[in-house]
């Protein structure tokens, strides 16, 4: 990981929480930058305690469609059958988020997989 420490996260009693690779986790903000990348990297390290977070950008309608979608996504990575059940609720949604809630629905092998980025 070359010394940087992931910057993203999620708020929890303490404000903090740490990663699985040692790096520290702040509160995923509307506004930080790479937040696309934090929310997947929630996934990824697969902590059920990000869920409730996921869940907020998840419901949050004004959220942009693309940052729904990666919590949705980060949702099914950590609790698939939890992750099925939203995709159900967001698949008449707009664009991306339609994307992803159609494809948990195929289980598509792509959703559990690390980006490539």
């Amino acid at each position: 990981m070359s010394g940087r420490r992931l910057t993203s996260g999620w708020s929890g009693s303490a404000g903090e929480r740490r990663t699985a690779v040692g790096g520290r986790v702040r509160p995923v903000h509307p506004d930080m930058k790479q937040r696309r990348y934090a929310i997947g990297a929630l996934g990824y390290i697969g902590d059920r305690a990000a869920l409730p977070t996921l869940e907020v950008i998840l419901r949050t309608e004004d959220e942009r469609d693309y940052f729904r979608g990666d919590a949705l996504r980060s949702i099914y990575q950590i609790d698939p059958e939890l992750g099925s059940k939203y995709a159900v609720q967001f698949e008449k949604e707009s664009d991306y988020l339609r994307m992803v809630a159609t494809a948990i629905g195929k289980r598509e092998s792509w959703l559990v997989e690390p980006s490539k980025e």
